[in-house]
C-alpha cells in the first residue's frame, strides 16, 4: 500500500522528485499549492524530510535544479 506525504515546500517537493519519489498532480489549496507524493512500502516521508534538511540526502544537482524548474512551472501555471 503506498503512503501519501504531502508539502508545501517547492525545494523539498523538488528533492523527492530528483530522488525519483512518484509525484501526483499538486493540488491547490487557496492561493498556496501542496505537492503529493506517493510512496513506496520502503519509503518513510519523514525520514527523506530529515535527510534533505541535514544535508545526508544526496542527488545530482542538474535532476535537482531540471525538478526546480519543472516545478515552478507548474506553480506558475
Amino acid at each position: 500500500m503506498n503512503t501519501k506525504y504531502k508539502t508545501r515546500d517547492l525545494y523539498l517537493a523538488a528533492y523527492l522528485q530528483a530522488i525519483g519519489t512518484h509525484m501526483e498532480a499538486p493540488m491547490r489549496v487557496g492561493s498556496r499549492v501542496e505537492f503529493v507524493f506517493s510512496l513506496g512500502p520502503n519509503e518513510d516521508g519523514e525520514e527523506l524530510t530529515h535527510e534533505y534538511f541535514s544535508g545526508q540526502g544526496q542527488v545530482s544537482a542538474g535532476k535537482f535544479a531540471q525538478a526546480i524548474k519543472s516545478l515552478k512551472s507548474l506553480v506558475h501555471s
